[in-house]
């Protein structure tokens, strides 16, 4: 009986050992660090004062984002938003505008395969463009601006390494050019994400 009891002990303490060990070896998602590069097209909605100088446009966007835990992210944005056509008046086409943003996102995981739907918020800068002179010498000229956005989104499974990712995010930035006032336009855009542990 002593045998047995001392035999059982020994076998508890080396299958607990192994699975201490097992465990160690299997990093949980809050123990490291992700490193997420996404790129997305779409488009851009200028909205009030903002429609009068920006038609709807086209979006481009790279961004990398870095899990810091289960739940918080933290990257750059850099997205650019062409203008394609000319404004009736005005001798001199628009560049379009775009902004450099430091973001932060707080996800909700809907399963363990990274899919989720998350919050978003961040402060940037916006280089936009102003119509300034009188017709028919009216141009746009070019400035950086400060500002900030806020959005939502929702990241769906693709395989092990990629989500497909839709973004929206309301955007506005101030300008201190004719008079100062602050403009604002929503983003709206859809792309792929490739994460890689490390």
């Amino acid at each position: 009986m002593k045998i047995s009891l001392y035999s059982f002990f020994i076998l508890l303490s080396l299958f607990l050992s192994a699975s201490a060990q097992n465990k160690d070896s299997i990093p949980e998602p809050s123990s490291y660090y992700e490193g997420i590069l996404g790129f997305r097209v779409g488009t851009g909605w200028p909205l009030g004062n903002l429609n009068e100088i920006y038609d709807y446009m086209p979006a481009i966007n790279a961004f990398y984002q870095i899990r810091l835990n289960k739940h918080i992210y933290t990257g750059f944005n850099l997205i650019f938003f062409p203008q394609l056509g000319n404004f009736d008046g005005y001798p001199k086409k628009s560049k379009g505008y775009g902004c450099f943003l430091l973001n932060g996102k707080y996800a909700f995981e809907i399963d363990s395969k990274h899919s989720s739907a998350y919050i978003e918020s961040g402060a940037g800068i916006y280089k936009t463009e102003a119509i300034t002179g009188l017709i028919p010498h009216k141009v746009f000229e070019t400035q950086s601006n400060f500002g900030f956005n806020f959005g939502i989104g929702i990241d769906g499974h693709i395989t092990k390494g990629s989500l497909i990712d839709l973004n929206i995010l309301y955007h506005n930035y101030y300008d201190s050019r004719n008079g100062g006032n602050w403009y604002s336009f929503i983003g709206l855009l859809v792309g792929i994400k490739i994460i890689e542990n490390f």
